[in-house]
């Protein structure tokens, strides 16, 4: 009788532990792919920066940094995005004005949303009417080097929601990255 209670307890025991390992076990995998997800998602933003730093005053900027969001989201799995501003900043590593967060302020930012990445381009680049870049327009924006250029951030909220579905709710991942407007060189149009 001792034996077989014995063995019955071994079986919960091991059922016990077999099923802390397998959470153990996803939670490191879901919480390492989140990491690299970040990751990914740190290097796009700059990236967007960079676009919009060396194209600022065409009309297209924002046009193009979005659609480096979109061809990020179109090759990840399990992200979403909340919300991208492109903002003017002071310095170098200025924060998104908290203003930008909930709408496009007139001189200071341009706020999107995830179905903004899909506009066509006549939604872009006009700077009038219901332009999507009119709030904070590439054309008004600083390329000289007297004084000198504008800073410009890339602020992204994303949401990831896990390949296993373990973290509740998800994750938000927010991310911001600042440039220096590329000043404007000697024979480039516009200059």
């Amino acid at each position: 009788m001792r034996r077989r209670s014995s063995r019955g307890a071994s079986l919960i025991e091991a059922a016990i532990t077999v099923g802390v390992l397998a959470i153990l076990a996803l939670g490191t995998i879901e919480f390492g792919y989140a990491w690299r997800q970040s990751t990914v998602v740190e290097k796009t933003v700059q990236q967007s920066g960079r676009v919009v730093a060396s194209v600022a005053d065409q009309p297209m900027a924002d046009y193009e940094a979005l659609q480096t969001f979109r061809s990020f989201l179109g090759s990840s799995k399990n992200m979403s995005l909340d919300l991208l501003v492109v903002y003017r900043s002071t310095t170098a590593d200025g924060a998104v004005p908290d203003q930008c967060l909930t709408t496009s302020v007139p001189g200071l930012c341009n706020r999107y949303e995830a179905a903004d990445l899909n506009l066509p381009t006549s939604s872009f680049g006009s700077c009038t009417g219901t332009s999507r870049d009119r709030y904070w327009c590439p054309a008004g924006r600083e390329r000289g080097r007297n004084p000198r250029p504008d800073y410009v951030g890339i602020y992204a909220q994303l949401q990831y929601s896990g390949i296993t579905r373990s973290i509740p709710g998800g994750l938000t991942l927010e991310r911001t990255a600042v440039y220096a407007i590329e000043p404007c060189a000697s024979g480039l149009p516009g200059c």
